[in-house]
């Protein structure tokens, strides 16, 4: 009996594995087709008294890469009022709709994406909302609708839930035991350590929405904080909520200390005061200005830069010259700032100062940089054989580094140095080898300054191929020539030639025709002449009986006539037609 207990225990257990199995395995499916993401507040309960402002920040987490966040907010206008919306700290990249709110409906919206590759992972800040506790009773915070899009390219709402706030309002610190004043002993929590992401601990702020957060250790059930211009001031024992973080906005410019401890069952904490310090003013205008006029000789801009910010201080300067690179500098007290060697020409000069909040004015100055004298060359030779190396002089100032440029034509152009001697002359030799062609040479000079000369007037290099090769050119030429006039001639005497041909070819073919046309003629004739005289034949017998009427004698007369002349015509026609043929 117990051995078939066991079999039908293992039998269950199997069917079991099989069950789980399956389930695991539809769930990893699913888990793959959609990924959860979600809202919650922080903090999302506490107890505050009437009066106290609340600060609940309202994070996201994702499974996958997300990019956009949509959501209302909805609270209970008769207990709570919204003070303040602040961003700093956010994730969102772009805001497609500012944060806005209305205590009159309860609500509060904000629409934004997180730019590429999107947020994925917990604890991402979307906003911080201060509310200030109106009246007492049990204020809840919640979603009234939201989404969360994948970055998918198809915009995925992968929103799986909203989380909720809920805070106790009491209208004295005697009504809740967060708000009853505990003395500091044994025990008690130590004193919070401050960070923000956007006021460094005695510096700056970035902005003027400082923003803080603490640990809240094990067993720490209130938070008392206040911020204010007094480096020792005490909080109170009274509780602001329980809460991680905070963050004001729009606080005016001036020296901050925020101060803030924790209470757990045993007492209060010491208290952290933590210094702040806002600027939010640019500084002051100021002028650049051109100390002394640039030479030509040593083209550097001698600047006088002196920038005065009431509020921070001047922090630092960035120097561009047109569109180049940007060159930090700190003004070491003098004011005077030096520019590298300027390229002749035209140039603007910005100078934009920093104060330490990082707010900035920009000025600008014109300047004009004259070049130097250009080089001359003075010496090169009009032809140089090609793969010879070519020699070129040229005069120019002591010490002077040399450019020259040699550009064959239809080509882009090299360049090689030169450094001139202490006499002012240089010479270059173009070590490439040069093929055949036509190079144009030109020149340009740099001092020991830094300064630079316009280019020199161009000159021109033929290189031709070498001596032997020009000869064998030369034969190569003229043979070439010699076989395309005898090719030519050969060519007219096979056409004469043919010509020729086809011509006493038309000509046998004439004299053939003609042959048969002067065969066929006399043949028409001999038949109509001897038509004739048998009409001229009758026209006698007819004479022997009888004479013959005036009409009749006029038709024989003129039968013998143009018997005669047609014979003749015939006969000569045919006579010049043989000719031409022949």
């Amino acid at each position: 009996m117990e051995e078939k207990n066991k079999k039908i225990k293992y039998l269950f257990c199997l069917r079991n594995l099989f069950v789980s199995a399956i389930f695991f395995f539809g769930f990893f499916c699913n888990a793959q087709r959609v990924q959860a993401a979600s809202f919650y507040f922080s903090p999302k309960a506490g107890s505050y008294q009437v009066g106290k402002n609340i600060a609940v920040s309202i994070y996201a987490s994702a499974q996958e890469s997300v990019n956009a966040f949509q959501g209302t907010i909805n609270f209970p206008e008769d207990k709570l009022q919204l003070v303040s919306v602040s961003k700093s700290g956010s994730i969102m990249s772009l805001w497609v709709q500012e944060p806005s709110f209305s205590n009159t409906n309860g609500t509060a919206q904000f629409e934004g994406v997180v730019l590429n590759p999107g947020f994925t992972g917990s604890g991402g800040k979307i906003l911080t909302l201060t509310f200030k506790a109106k009246a007492s009773g049990v204020a809840e915070v919640f979603f009234g609708d939201g989404s969360i899009l994948a970055n998918d390219g198809a915009g995925t709402n992968v929103l799986s839930g909203f989380g909720r706030a809920s805070f106790s309002l009491s209208d004295s610190a005697n009504n809740t035991p967060d708000t009853a004043p505990v003395q500091i002993g044994t025990g008690v929590p130590s004193a919070p350590k401050i960070m923000s992401s956007n006021c460094p601990e005695g510096g700056w702020c970035v902005g003027n929405d400082p923003a803080f957060s603490w640990v809240l250790s094990s067993g720490v059930t209130a938070v008392s904080m206040v911020a204010d211009h007094n480096p020792t001031t005490d909080p109170g024992s009274r509780s602001d909520g329980f809460m991680s973080t905070f963050s004001y906005s729009n606080v005016e410019d001036g020296v901050w200390y925020f101060h803030i401890k924790l209470r757990n069952a045993n007492g209060w904490s010491a208290i952290t005061h933590y210094k702040f310090q806002v600027d939010t003013k640019n500084p002051d205008p100021f002028n650049v200005s051109l100390l002394d006029p640039i030479s030509a000789f040593d083209p550097k801009a001698k600047l006088f830069v002196e920038a005065k910010d009431v509020g921070s201080g001047v922090a630092r300067y960035e120097i561009r010259v047109d569109d180049q690179g940007t060159k930090t500098w700190v003004d070491d007290g003098r004011h005077i700032f030096l520019t590298e060697p300027l390229e002749p020409g035209k140039h603007t000069i910005y100078a934009k100062v920093f104060d330490n909040a990082g707010n900035s004015t920009v000025d600008s100055v014109d300047v004009e940089v004259l070049p130097i004298d250009a080089p001359t060359i003075t010496d090169y030779p009009e032809t140089v054989p090609a793969g010879e190396v070519l020699s070129v002089k040229i005069r120019s100032y002591p010490k002077a580094t040399i450019t020259f440029f040699i550009q064959k034509e239809g080509g882009e152009a090299m360049s090689q140095f030169v450094v001139v001697d202490s006499q002012g002359n240089a010479r270059i030799m173009f070590d490439n080898k040069l093929t055949e062609g036509v190079y144009t040479i030109w020149a340009q000079a740099v001092n020991d300054k830094g300064a630079r000369s316009s280019l020199s007037e161009k000159v021109t290099v033929v290189v031709t191929q070498r001596a032997l090769l020009r000869i064998g050119s030369l034969l190569v030429s003229y043979l070439s020539i010699l076989v395309s006039l005898l090719s030519l001639v050969l060519l007219l005497a096979a056409l004469v030639v043919y010509t020729w041909r086809k011509l006493q070819i038309f000509k046998f073919g004439v004299r053939k025709e003609v042959e048969a046309v002067e065969k066929s003629v006399h043949i028409a004739f001999d038949e109509l002449r001897e038509s004739a005289r048998k009409h001229i034949a009758s026209l006698e017998k007819v004479r022997l009986k009888r004479e013959l009427t005036k009409e009749e004698a006029k038709i024989l007369t003129q039968l013998k006539n143009q018997l005669t002349d047609a014979e003749r015509i015939i006969n000569k026609g045919v006579e010049q037609i043989e000719k031409r043929v022949k």
